[in-house]
């Protein structure tokens, strides 16, 4: 069973929130990017949230025999 909480947004520029790391599950929003932002209580600047468009130029990359780094994105499903 899942467990259920309050979700209290923040938000911030990207250089504030590289300089933090705030509490586990926390999302906050870049407003220099545009994106989601899931701390998780101990990485600085937590861990970009995985857009479609990201995923899709991934893909792109690796079809045409280039490269893509999976590893700088948070899944989630």
């Amino acid at each position: 069973m899942a467990n259920r909480s309050q979700v209290n947004l923040e938000w911030g520029t990207a250089a504030e929130i590289a300089a933090t790391a705030l509490t586990a599950r926390e999302l906050v929003v870049d407003t220099t990017n545009q994106r989601l932002v899931l701390m998780d209580g101990t990485t600085l600047g937590g861990k970009n949230v995985a857009m479609i468009a990201d995923v899709t130029a991934a893909i792109g990359a690796l079809t045409s025999g280039g490269q893509a780094n999976f590893t700088q994105w948070l899944f989630c499903s």
